[in-house]
């Protein structure tokens, strides 16, 4: 039934694109090749014409004013600058997908929760140990976890300090975290008295602390990440 629901809309969206490209070469006004002396005559012949849709319309409207700029309008026809400003924005579309959806991915796959910051001054240099701990929310084991966090101050949300958190060498220690599992992790950075960014995320109270994941690996080797390969 599915397979068959998505035939149905495969066919669908078919019958539509093809009426679209039908419409864009058989009506006059698509045919019309802009000069530097007729567009806005153009514009006029598609204002009045019942038979141009509202999307060709702003396809149109927004293709003029993206190749117009570049100075490539002069030219092409109106159907040739439809056809190429819908390429474009169905390009912009995948691209955005291909951004957004490994970051919510990586969020489908796990929980971050701050738990502090412990200093550790007995050492032989000064450390703040960030203590966090990752939920596996995923079907299989978590080996690492990569990601930014960021302390920002309250109000304007300006940076004081970001950390750039790897999991791997702390989760070895205790094996990889389980589905469903949670695990307290503490990750020591180097405290320098000297910084006032470092004192600040030390000693002062009331800091927002924004989780930013950039990489889950799991222990059969697969991984979710934000980076893109030359494939994608």
């Amino acid at each position: 039934m599915k397979i068959f629901k998505i035939l149905i809309s495969a066919v669908a969206a078919l019958v539509i694109f093809s009426s679209c490209q039908q419409n864009e070469s058989n009506l006059p006004v698509y045919k019309e090749v802009i000069t530097k002396s007729n567009l806005l005559e153009i514009v006029n012949q598609i204002e009045t014409s019942e038979e141009v849709d509202s999307e060709e319309l702003q396809l149109f409207s927004a293709g003029i004013a993206r190749l117009g700029v570049k100075d490539s309008l002069a030219g092409l026809s109106v159907g040739e600058v439809i056809a190429m400003q819908r390429e474009f924005q169905r390009k912009q579309a995948v691209d955005a997908i291909s951004t957004s959806a490994p970051r919510v991915e990586l969020v489908m796959n796990h929980t971050f929760k701050y738990v502090g910051i412990a200093p550790k001054d007995d050492g032989k240099e000064p450390l703040n140990v960030i203590v966090y701990e990752v939920t596996n929310k995923s079907d299989k084991e978590m080996v690492d976890i990569q990601g930014g966090l960021q302390f920002v101050t309250p109000r304007d949300n300006k940076l004081v300090k970001l950390y750039p958190v790897k999991s791997k060498v702390m989760i070895e220690k205790n094996g990889p975290i389980k589905p469903g599992e949670t695990r307290r992790l503490a990750l020591p950075f180097q405290h320098v008295d000297t910084s006032v960014r470092d004192s600040i995320v030390r000693n002062i109270q009331g800091l927002k602390h924004l989780w930013q994941p950039l990489m889950i690996e799991f222990s059969d080797g697969t991984k979710i990440t934000t980076k893109r390969t030359d494939n994608q």
